[in-house]
């Protein structure tokens, strides 16, 4: 396995390092920043230098443990050597952070280190091969160097319906003009409808909508409680970075304490396992689009939805009896594609004798593994 070496030696800081406090204000991190500092990391853990240099510079550096997961080897990952001697302190942290795929903001208390757009797009710890990949094109300037371009055009793999795509991509590089080869890339995908992401040493560009739906394949943890319903679709959507609307008028189907009070918990469940959470308790439907995704009432011109709190123990016995079992996913031809949740008395009957059977074939596959058969 590849390992990641890091030195960082930066000159001196005007602030003493024996009494220094955490800097609490933007002025002050701010001018921490562009000092020089004289500090070295050699043969530790990503964690264990992230407690040194804030207890050297008085700058708090950090990454939430979201941000973690997404380095190879989290708060493990090796530092061995990387000499960047007598540089202000917010270069120092740009080559140490940047191989890994991350970048820096100032806060109201520190610094804040996360993922590169290119690194959330994977939800998931990239390879160092395609961290590799990362430095390479944000080190290219393909909006304005044909050289980069023909380097760009070989690691491009297209997943797109366009019989021109390349030339499509390169047209539209060149419109961004200057920046680095992340950033030109998204822009110039964006303006096409179209997404990237990594894989190995490829770049994939990919149709937005595969993009979007791989996004809320990502896992997510959220506890809301109380929450007014549109608050908590936009929080799902704010976590894979998803955009959530809601169709105009769908919400006054609705009886008004779901509309203003949902409570949703998930730990490490997909985005879209909370979307469809939302959509069986509420009745709506949605789909997924260029946009993002769209909440609508599938019966617009009905009734207000039943819900547990409207309806006679009766009734509800008899919901809670027809539970959804299964998602249907209809692709439509403008590229956009429809979501039906199915309740159990919904399905054919063959389909429910097929679902029957191999749910037993699972608990005789468990029993046979349980039993050492």
């Amino acid at each position: 396995m590849m390992m990641f070496g890091l030195i960082v030696q930066m000159a001196a800081m005007a602030i003493p390092v024996q009494a220094v406090a955490v800097l609490q204000t933007r002025e002050l991190i701010e001018q921490a920043l562009d000092e020089t500092t004289k500090i070295t990391l050699k043969d530790t853990t990503l964690g264990d230098a992230l407690a040194i240099v804030t207890e050297q510079t008085g700058v708090r550096i950090a990454m939430s443990t979201e941000t973690m997961a997404l380095v190879p080897q989290g708060a493990s990952t090796h530092i061995r050597e990387v000499n960047i001697a007598n540089i202000p302190l917010r270069e120092g942290l740009v080559r140490l952070f940047s191989p890994l795929g991350m970048e820096c903001f100032v806060t109201g208390d520190g610094v804040r280190v996360v993922p590169k757009a290119a690194i959330r797009e994977l939800g998931r710890r990239p390879s160092w091969e395609e961290l590799e990949t990362l430095s390479w094109l944000s080190s290219l300037s393909p909006g304005l160097n044909e050289e980069a371009l023909a380097g760009l055009q070989s690691r491009v793999q297209f997943r797109v319906a366009s019989p021109a795509a390349w030339e499509s991509l390169r047209d539209a590089m060149r419109n961004v003009g200057a920046g680095p080869g992340d950033e030109v890339m998204t822009v110039a995908c964006r303006t096409l409808g179209w997404g990237w992401t990594l894989s190995g040493r490829q770049i994939i560009v990919e149709p937005v909508q595969e993009q979007i739906r791989r996004r809320l394949s990502h896992r997510i943890s959220l506890s809301l409680s109380r929450k007014p319903l549109f608050d908590v679709m936009a929080a799902i959507g704010e976590k894979v970075s998803v955009r959530v609307r809601v169709e105009p008028g769908s919400f006054q189907h609705l009886p008004v304490q779901i509309q203003r009070a949902v409570d949703l918990d998930v730990f490490q469940e997909t985005a879209q396992t909370a979307l469809d959470k939302l959509a069986t308790y509420t009745g709506l439907g949605y789909l997924i689009d260029p946009g993002g995704v769209t909440f609508y009432c599938p019966d617009a011109a009905g009734s207000p939805l039943k819900t547990p709190a409207n309806v006679s123990a009766a009734q509800n016995t008899v919901r809670l009896s027809d539970p959804y079992v299964a998602k249907m996913v209809v692709p439509l031809p403008n590229g956009t594609s429809m979501e039906w949740l199915i309740r159990l008395s919904e399905m054919p009957e063959d389909l429910r004798d097929m679902r029957q059977s191999d749910i037993q074939k699972g608990f005789d596959a468990v029993r046979s593994a349980r039993d050492g058969s």
